[in-house]
């Protein structure tokens, strides 16, 4: 009796404490994370490879907040510089010189329509949005000129700028899910929550 009694309070344990992690979603300053790309063609070789005159091209579109699209930029290369960590130290810059690679890219996309993915980001299609009150959506896609080699989707809310700390702990996490030190096999598209 006592044994049954334990294992329902266990169980109604695991179900409260889920419905609050959900409660607590982006819009309460959580992340939510998608994580996929087209992994038969994705090896970390490649980030070695575009980091190594170390300059990667970047592509910024959408601005989440009031301010010059420029300096927005420059904070978001700021903070997703020394990533992902275990790859050599990369610049990443919307300007590049003629020394980076041409057949690697990196575009990040801010509050993008529904339905954006990793295939426009790569496209280039410049449908990135304005601010929405602390919420912003990010669509990361690490690109070549032939494939989408791997796409993060991630949100994050109750941020106040570009030097939000929620702000620039988004920017690293979708740069560390960008880059995978190995090819994860995850499928096409997992769910994955902090």
């Amino acid at each position: 009796m006592i044994r049954g009694t334990r294992f329902g309070f266990v169980i109604g344990m695991t179900i409260l404490s889920f419905l609050v992690s959900a409660c607590a979603g982006p819009g309460h300053g959580g992340m939510n994370r998608v994580m996929r790309g087209d992994w038969q063609y994705y090896s970390p070789t490649y980030f070695n490879y575009i980091a190594a005159p170390g300059e990667v091209r970047t592509v910024i579109l959408g601005l989440p907040f009031k301010m010059p699209e420029a300096a927005f930029a420059e904070r978001v290369t700021g903070h997703m510089y020394g990533r992902p960590s275990w790859g050599p130290p990369a610049r990443y810059t919307t300007t590049p010189s003629e020394a980076a690679k041409t057949a690697f890219y990196v575009v990040l996309v801010f509050n993008p329509p529904i339905g954006y993915d990793g295939y426009d980001a790569c496209a280039e299609r410049d449908e990135g949005g304005g601010p929405a009150g602390g919420e912003i959506h990010v669509v990361a896609a690490f690109c070549s000129t032939v494939h989408m080699l791997s796409e993060v989707r991630a949100a994050g809310g109750g941020i106040g700028g570009p030097d939000d700390r929620r702000f620039v702990n988004l920017v690293h996490d979708v740069m560390f899910e960008l880059f995978p030190s190995r090819p994860p096999n995850l499928g096409p598209g997992i769910m994955l929550n902090n």
